[in-house]
């Protein structure tokens, strides 16, 4: 079974992430003693530098799984880091979200959507289940 990847926005480019085995050393490298959802759930500039060389790396993964599963690589992140200077606050906001749904994922702990419930369809389903009483 091939990773799934997850979507994110970059600069205006439509990026893959995919947390793999290859994501997971090479984040544990990079982060030493920190934990990567420490990360993931901080907002200061160590932690910003932190995020976007993982945010490259999950990207990368991600490109190779898509080209793995017939699609082609698709936009990849520019490496001069002109997408890291022209981030808004939403962005970073999207992307760490993005990222933690990608690391989710790999770890096969996504979270399914909300369903909505129609209650009155759920109580006459129930009603028809019983059995009738007969006198």
């Amino acid at each position: 079974m091939l990773a799934k990847t997850e979507k994110c926005v970059l600069a205006g480019k439509e990026i893959h992430l995919a947390y793999t085995v290859n994501a997971m050393f090479e984040i544990n490298d990079l982060l030493g003693e920190r934990e990567l959802f420490e990360v993931l759930g901080t907002n200061d500039r160590e932690n910003f530098s932190a995020f976007c060389e993982i945010i490259r790396i999950l990207a990368v993964n991600g490109a190779l799984c898509r080209q793995a599963q017939g699609y082609g690589q698709g936009d990849a992140l520019p490496e001069n880091g002109q997408w890291e200077a022209s981030l808004t606050p939403r962005e970073y906001i999207d992307a760490k979200n993005s990222a933690l749904h990608a690391v989710l994922k790999g770890l096969g702990r996504e979270t399914a959507e909300e369903e909505e419930v129609d209650l009155g369809l759920l109580e006459l389903e129930k009603n028809a289940s019983r059995p009738e009483r007969i006198s």
